[in-house]
């Protein structure tokens, strides 16, 4: 497994997460509107839709340096790699969690979340 983080680790880096979160949200709502006004008709030029996809894709590996997995970018979901009593685990984050509150097996997936339990 890659860098592992603590709980405390990674809930150091939500102020970090939150601002580019918010960048992410903004990009990827134009982006968005510029495909589906591409899609209508628009005079909504292929350059401006790919720069906008290559600011998303930038945004995206930003969260990859820090060493967190990206399992899906609408929601914004977040695995933070970790160990809970002894097993590898990740710490999870869905976009607009005020905390790293969660967490879920390697092998379970966001499907098998549970609350991380109380410190």
């Amino acid at each position: 497994m890659p860098r592992t983080f603590t709980r405390d680790q990674a809930a150091a880096l939500l102020p970090d997460i939150h601002e580019r979160t918010n960048r992410l949200v903004a990009v990827r709502a134009d982006l968005v509107g510029a495909t589906r006004a591409h899609n209508s008709g628009a005079d909504v030029a292929i350059p401006d839709i790919k720069a906008l996809e290559a600011n998303m894709s930038d945004l995206l590996d930003g969260f990859r340096a820090w060493g967190l997995d990206v399992q899906g970018y609408a929601p914004l979901l977040l695995d933070f790699p970790s160990e809970l009593d002894g097993q590898d685990v990740f710490l999870c984050w869905l976009e607009n969690e005020a905390a790293i509150d969660w967490y879920h097996r390697v092998d379970h997936g966001f499907m098998g979340r549970r609350r991380l339990p109380s410190r």
